[in-house]
């Protein structure tokens, strides 16, 4: 399948080849990633998303804007971004605007933009064919463009996976604080873009992720990701991805998380379960 931008989030695409948040999906609940997968499960619009393509296309491709605005206007309205009354600019629209604005002001941020820009690639990953989109690429880096609640407070993250809840002996708790994009995975993320790069170029690249805070005053950062710890994260996708292929191909039943909204709401009960004691 020849991906293009027309037809790289469709679900062809998303059977045909594994992606960074597809593998972060399964990752989590193969059974509700599977449904999802399968279009079992509904999806409804989410504010996130639809945030954050439009803070991509004003700041990456602003030639894309009216058409991402036209085509997303309904989710636009649905999320909250738009007044569902006459499609004037909600609280999250002007945040959004209120961002451009700033980094466009700051000729660092600016410049870590600067080259071709949701660049497709594939490549393999332990036999598995992977599709990314690149948010930026020139010969000197990868740039991802995030924007984020703070990018200063710690939040929660929980590192279980599902091979962690599969495994009898690993523990329960996992919760730790985090920064943003370790909360949300990014070094995951940058180590699959680098290796994209990598496989189809024979170069590899820095990889960074350049932030926008969605704060009343709004922050900005540029990360970069230490090759080495990119290097691990590729082989701990390279070790998991051939086991999520075989659930996401049917070749294994894909098993649920039982903590996600999908596994809560198919939930149908077998009998009672024991209660777990602990010391106060």
């Amino acid at each position: 399948m020849q991906l293009t931008a027309e037809n790289y989030f469709s679900r062809e695409a998303d059977l045909a080849y594994m992606s960074n948040s597809q593998f972060k999906a399964f990752l989590k609940c193969p059974f509700g990633a599977l449904a999802k997968l399968n279009e079992e499960a509904e999806e409804p619009p989410k504010l996130p998303f639809e945030f954050g393509g439009w803070v991509d296309r004003a700041l990456l491709t602003p030639e894309r804007l009216e058409a991402f605005e036209c085509e997303h206007y309904e989710a636009m309205q649905e999320t909250g971004m738009l007044s569902k009354t006459n499609g004037t600019d909600n609280a999250p629209m002007k945040t959004a605007r209120r961002m451009v604005k700033v980094a466009a002001a700051d000729p660092v941020f600016m410049s870590y933009l600067k080259g071709g820009h949701q660049v497709i690639l594939t490549c393999k990953i332990a036999g598995v064919p992977f599709k990314c989109a690149l948010d930026v690429l020139n010969p000197a880096r990868i740039v991802d463009l995030k924007t984020a609640a703070s990018l200063t407070k710690e939040d929660w993250l929980d590192n279980r996976t599902i091979f962690d809840r599969m495994d009898p002996d690993a523990s329960p708790h996992m919760w730790r604080k985090a920064l943003f994009y370790n909360c949300y995975q990014y070094d995951i993320q940058g180590a699959i873009y680098q290796y994209a790069v990598e496989y189809n170029t024979n170069a590899r690249l820095p990889f960074f992720i350049s932030a926008l805070s969605k704060e009343p005053i709004t922050d900005k950062e540029i990360y970069h990701f230490d090759d080495r710890v990119l290097a691990e994260k590729l082989a701990f996708v390279a070790s998991h991805v051939p086991q999520i292929q075989r659930w996401k191909t049917g070749v294994d039943e894909a098993p649920r998380c039982g903590v996600c909204d999908y596994c809560r709401s198919t939930k149908m009960l077998s009998g009672p379960v024991e209660a777990v004691g602990v010391n106060y």
